[in-house]
């Protein structure tokens, strides 16, 4: 008999969540990039609506701010506030008005939810639609659940000693985690964490997720290169070891990802 998929293992969980919570129940899936936070938000919306239910994703990667309005953070605050994924570079408010509709809506409420396009580096120009309120609303991210780290004491890696050498992108992301996120990690009633054996399977899971990012979209101008991927992961590392190392005592269900270094 095969072994039963992550999805497979949670759902009872899922379901006692159904049973003791009003719904929508929302319920965050932390684990770092490549950890398969995707395909297990999939199966677990296959799943609850195989038995009658209505489960919808977030990812909080479609709260990115705008192209625009990241290069506008550039001018002002610092070069790497142009790329996406670190705190700071979220629109918080804008997932907490997206949850409060969702909380909140009638049966024949249409509810906007905003898609972020990695192949153009920017938003989707049409939302997806979200009908009436779900039963369920799986909100995953890389970063879910963060909390600020230990004060820089200098950089970790080539990429911080080339672009941030004085640690000041690192103190503005961190100053925004400390004082935007706690909001948005506030909407959860349960938490997953996915964790990775070490960081250099993020690499590897990342890269995974690039190339099959190259095969949909061939010469996309967002697509990576492997080294262009090594080099942008690298800008996470600091955050990424501090979550491998912190959430399995934070999140209420700790699992490990399938993806692994080949």
């Amino acid at each position: 008999m095969a072994d039963p998929t992550l999805a497979e293992t949670l759902m009872p969980w899922v379901r006692e969540l159904l049973d003791t919570h009003e719904h929508p129940v929302f319920v965050g899936v932390s684990g770092s990039q490549g950890s398969g936070k995707s395909t297990l938000c999939r199966q677990l919306c296959e799943a609850v609506a195989a038995e009658g239910g209505h489960a919808v994703t977030i990812s909080i990667d479609d709260l990115y701010l705008t192209r625009a309005q990241r290069q506008a953070l550039a001018a002002t605050v610092h070069p790497l506030c142009a790329l996406r994924g670190l705190p700071g570079t979220h629109d918080v408010a804008l997932g907490l008005r997206l949850f409060e509709a969702l909380r909140h809506a009638g049966p024949e409420d249409l509810t906007a939810v905003p898609r972020f396009d990695k192949s153009i580096d920017d938003r989707a120009p049409q939302p997806d639609t979200v009908v009436g309120r779900p039963d369920l609303v799986l909100f995953e991210g890389w970063c879910l659940l963060a909390s600020p780290g230990p004060a820089w004491r200098g950089p970790i890696n080539a990429r911080e000693a080339r672009d941030d050498p004085h640690g000041d992108f690192v103190r503005w992301s961190e100053a925004a985690l400390a004082s935007d996120y706690p909001a948005l990690w506030a909407q959860l009633d349960a938490s997953v964490f996915l964790a990775m054996p070490s960081f250099e399977a993020v690499v590897e899971g990342r890269w995974r997720q690039e190339a099959e990012l190259a095969a949909r979209h061939p010469g996309a101008p967002g697509v990576m290169t492997r080294a262009e991927v090594e080099d942008y992961v690298a800008l996470f590392e600091r955050k990424t070891r501090q979550l491998l190392a912190e959430l399995p005592a934070v999140a209420d269900r700790t699992l490990p990802a399938w993806i692994s270094p080949r």
